[in-house]
Parts: structure tokens; sequence; C-alpha cells
């Protein structure tokens, strides 16, 4: 597993960079793998190790929208999902 950031992305957030929406009911969780800090008011920055609560999933290079905001895909490894109740 290299330790090495992701290049810069490039490109800005857009809906059109979001893929798949949480099923009701089962929670997305996410563990940082490299820190981030977001440029623009909507982004998200990251701590490595963080964990957050993903609403809806990003492709492979594009973005993830998170509770607190919007963050690279490739920045964060996904854990298995948890239902609600969890």
């Amino acid at each position: 597993m290299s330790t090495t950031s992701p290049s810069k992305m490039s490109g800005s957030f857009t809906a059109s960079n979001l893929s798949n929406e949480v099923a009701r009911g089962s929670k997305l969780m996410a563990r940082a793998k490299y820190p981030f800090q977001g440029s623009k008011p909507n982004e998200m920055p990251l701590v490595t190790g963080q964990i957050i609560e993903v609403v809806m999933r990003g492709a492979p290079g594009g973005w993830c929208k998170g509770t607190g905001g919007v963050f690279p895909t490739d920045y964060v490894e996904f854990l298995p999902n948890v239902t609600a109740s969890s």
C-alpha cells in the first residue's frame, strides 16, 4: 500500500462527479488515507485516519459527498456497509 497521496485532482466538484447514492437504511463509512485541505467552501478537509460518513460515493478519480462536504474519492478507503441502527 502506497503512502504517497494521489496527484492533485483536476477540475472541480459537480453533481455529475457523484455516482452512487448510499442506500436508505445503511451507512457507508470511509477512512481517510491521505490528508486533504479543501480550497473551496464546499470541500471537506480530511485528516489521515479520520472516519467519514459518506452520503454519496463518487467514481474513482471523482468526488464523494460526506456529511461535512465533498472530498476526493481516491483519498479514502471505503469500509463495509453498516445498518443505520449500528
